[in-house]
């Protein structure tokens, strides 16, 4: 599969991830994926740098090009 990594120095893992995924057919599978495990590993990895609040994660504001409707 052909994914689309953007890179956003300073955020967890340092790519965008993709909020969309519910609505795609590679979605479940998919390594950019936003889900509830990466939002609370990213809020985990942001209290051990000492951040208080939500954690920065970067996310596609667009549909992503690696995209597959249903």
């Amino acid at each position: 599969m052909d994914y689309e990594h953007q890179s956003t120095p300073g955020t967890y893992n340092d790519h965008a991830y993709c909020p969309y995924y519910e609505h795609c057919t590679k979605g479940f599978k998919c390594p950019i994926a936003l889900t509830r495990a990466v939002k609370e590993s990213a809020r985990f990895w942001w209290e051990q740098q000492g951040g208080k609040g939500e954690a920065p994660l970067s996310r596609h504001i667009d549909i992503p090009q690696c995209f597959e409707g249903h």
